[in-house]
């Protein structure tokens, strides 16, 4: 199995792509609907869809995109204050919150999702040695990021330098 797969919707002016891809996550990212649509078929196990804010409408047609192909976790870069469906979101991460928060955060939001869609499996039928197994995985997948505690800490110094004019726009 792969680093953990996210799709990143929108324009990426914080370098976020950036930042998740050196914390060993594999991002896809479109900017457009289509692309998105095309994006979620062709990787049907993305962990997550992660959304950057843009215009109202734009983004309420990529959110409804997202949720009738995928389960994926939906994760909201809020530009704003202004986002009316914060209740699309199984995160929202406002402005001004780090890349060492907000990195952990995702992880964290990510694990927790697919470990109670397991559970909910197992309640389902699924054996729970099978579910013992995909658990481990996603722990591994943790350990592969940093480890649980410090995750964010320890792949923000995995990180390149960042250009000192690029870093206040993380």
């Amino acid at each position: 199995m792969g680093a953990p797969a996210i799709v990143y919707f929108g324009s990426d002016e914080c370098l976020r792509i950036e930042v998740l891809r050196q914390a060993g996550l594999d991002v896809i990212h479109c900017a457009s609907v289509a692309e998105l649509v095309r994006a979620i078929e062709e990787t049907p196990r993305a962990d997550a869809i992660v959304f950057a804010e843009e215009a109202e409408k734009l983004l309420d047609e990529a959110v409804r995109a997202a949720r009738e192909r995928t389960t994926a976790v939906r994760i909201l870069f809020q530009h704003a204050w202004t986002t009316n469906n914060v209740r699309e979101f199984d995160l929202v991460l406002h402005p001004g919150t780090g890349p060492e928060r907000w990195l952990e955060e995702i992880v964290r939001t990510m694990v927790q999702t697919r470990e109670g869609a397991l559970h909910k499996a197992a309640v389902a039928g699924k054996g729970w040695g099978e579910i013992a197994r995909e658990l481990q995985t996603m722990r591994r997948r943790i350990t592969s990021l940093g480890g649980e505690p410090g995750l964010a800490e320890q792949g923000m110094r995995r990180m390149r330098r960042i250009p000192p004019g690029r870093r206040d726009s993380l």
